[in-house]
Order: structure tokens, then sequence, then C-alpha cells
């Protein structure tokens, strides 16, 4: 009685179209937080871990799709990935350095 209906092509669609819209306003929102508390001089470290985690979520959980259907590419993203959080890590430290 109250089971999930099945959804069908279309509404899949629009639901995963309109779930892009909303993450791209998220890290579109989040960029130009940090953006103004840079150029305002004031820290930024909340929006920009936010923004960093949610991106290496979505880096990692692509890389974990591609494996599970076989291609081959998601050692290339793992690299990317691995690369992404390295200079987010400097970055955070030379701004921590600035900040102290």
């Amino acid at each position: 009685m109250f089971g999930r209906k099945q959804l069908d092509e279309m509404e899949l669609d629009i639901r995963s179209r309109s779930m892009v819209v909303s993450y791209r306003f998220t890290e579109l929102i989040l960029a130009a937080w940090i953006v103004i508390c840079v150029v305002m001089k004031r820290s930024c470290v909340l929006p920009a871990y936010v923004l960093i985690s949610q991106l290496v979520v979505r880096g990692v959980s692509a890389i974990i799709y591609k494996r599970q259907v076989g291609d081959d590419r998601w050692k290339r993203a793992l690299i990317a990935i691995i690369m992404v959080l390295l200079v987010a890590a400097l970055i955070m430290m030379v701004g921590v350095g600035k900040a102290v």
C-alpha cells in the first residue's frame, strides 16, 4: 500500500536532470561565497571545505560506478582525484598559515 512506485524513463530523466541542476547551483553558490570571502579578506574555511568535500564525494562515487561497470578509465580518474586533494590540501595549509 505504501510501497514506492516504479519510475518510468521520463520521470527518472527529469529527476536526474533536476539533481544535476541543483548540484551545479550549490557549486556556484559555494564558489561565489569563497570568492566574496577572499575579496573581503575574510576566512572562507567552511565554504571551501564544503565545496571540496562535495567535489570529492562526486569524484569518488563516479570512480566506484565506473569500476563497477568495467570502465578502465577509473584509474585515471583516481589519479586526478588524488592530485586535486593534494592541491586543495596545499591551498588550505597556505590559507591557514596566512590566517595565523
